[in-house]
């Protein structure tokens, strides 16, 4: 748990500047006091000490005088912390699948977050695997008829007598609505049913879920706290034999409302938060789950093997580049996750065209490209281009320089230096 992924969390989840600022500054101060008393600093919090640290700094007196002062925006900013914490504790090394699982079931609206490649769709399908599940991924052309259905044209009879007529076509969210409802009062009362958004911020949330995002809001039952009216196309749909077949609570005076059994679970990626931006009013209606990148993941421990026989470790090009990333950008946005590439399937080997293609076109084209000195430097001091590594004599040992000269990873096949024979 690191200052830095709580104040990114704190963004992600619509909190305003100023008082982001202000927690940051509070999470200093309490550290502080946490030192003064020789108490863990919070970094170093976590679920099991979280509670008995808790009760130690709320009795120093030094702590009591400034949460006075300062009206409470101490405890404020240790509220958000511990919140921080449980969302990170669900993915620590210390949790199974389905201790991950159990521990998520009672979160309605999920957005799972993170730089590419951190396996936050895993984390997803982990979650609903084996259940009642609609996948959808969302993109700049999706939209409120995409998302919910409207009227089509659609064959009508056979032959001679078929014709063209109009019809309400209902899409993803109105047959997983349908579904939860139905199943709500039916003997597998507390069988879930999910709707699972990937690239959530891909599309244009504000015009995909129209008025819908107020049924985000959930009261302590799981049920939506208010409700909204349904057009009236998809009003006459539900109450039609495919939908409810009359009157029914889903569409209870033409309202619509979540039901407690309907759960959403989204995917985003931090690198492509400028497409569509979120509202703060949409980004406070959902639980995020930050998901971090695992260098220590044994699953993930590739090795980049090169045309010239050099090989590097995977993990180890990531922790230095991810570094070199984050002095550059000054951000964590745009890092590189340890699935960014799958190598599972080809013997754990990452080849040097795999690599090429995949990873330094990424650091080439979305990172890196408008920055200054940056590891796209020839060792005349030359900017490199992406076409560099594909001219002839150039290419062969230019990834090897990179990797080498400029990010100083050691071959895997170079032996430790070692004393042999009688001196």
């Amino acid at each position: 748990m690191t200052k830095e992924n709580f104040k990114k969390w704190l963004s992600f989840t619509g909190t305003k500047d100023k008082t982001i600022s202000d927690y940051i500054s509070c999470f200093g101060t309490i550290n502080k006091i946490l030192i003064e008393n020789n108490i863990e600093i919070l970094e170093n919090w976590n679920l099991e000490n979280l509670e008995n640290n808790y009760k130690k700094l709320e009795e120093i007196k030094k702590y009591q005088e400034k949460e006075i002062s300062g009206r409470k925006i101490l405890s404020n900013t240790l509220s958000h912390y511990f919140k921080y914490i449980k969302n990170y504790y669900f993915f620590s090394n210390n949790k199974n699948d389905s201790e991950q699982n159990k521990s998520l079931q009672d979160i309605q609206n999920t957005i799972y977050f993170g730089s590419p490649g951190t396996g936050k769709s895993h984390t997803a399908d982990i979650i609903t695997n084996g259940k009642a599940v609609q996948k959808v991924t969302f993109h700049p052309d999706y939209d409120y008829h995409s998302f919910v259905g409207g009227y089509k044209p659609t064959m009508v009879g056979e032959g001679i007598d078929a014709k063209i007529a109009y019809k309400f076509v209902p899409q993803i969210f109105t047959k997983i609505y349908i579904d939860a409802w139905k199943n709500l009062f039916s003997a597998n009362e507390t069988q879930p049913f999910y709707l699972q958004i990937e690239e959530i911020n891909r599309g244009n949330c504000a015009e995909i879920f129209g008025d819908l995002f107020q049924l985000l809001d959930r009261d302590k039952d799981g049920f939506s706290k208010y409700e909204v009216t349904a057009e009236e196309e998809l009003y006459k749909y539900l109450l039609s034999e495919k939908g409810f077949g009359g009157n029914h609570p889903g569409i209870e005076n033409g309202k619509l409302r979540f039901p407690s059994n309907l759960k959403i679970i989204a995917t985003m990626n931090t690198s492509d938060q400028s497409l569509f931006p979120m509202d703060s009013a949409f980004k406070r209606r959902w639980d995020w789950i930050y998901v971090p990148i695992d260098l220590e993941c044994k699953y993930s421990n590739f090795t980049i093997q090169l045309n010239n026989g050099k090989e590097f470790e995977w993990l180890s090009f990531l922790k230095v580049i991810n570094e070199e990333i984050f002095e550059i950008t000054k951000s964590q946005d745009k890092q590189i996750g340890n699935w960014f590439i799958d190598a599972q399937n080809s013997g754990k080997v990452i080849t040097e065209s795999t690599f090429v293609n995949k990873v330094v076109f990424y650091l080439w084209n979305d990172v890196f490209k408008d920055e200054e000195n940056t590891i796209f430097k020839s060792a005349e001091g030359k900017n490199l281009t992406y076409t560099s590594f594909f001219e002839n004599g150039v290419s062969n040992n230019l990834v090897s320089y990179i990797l080498e000269d400029r990010l100083k990873l050691i071959d895997v096949n170079k032996a430790d230096p070692t004393t042999t024979g009688e001196e």
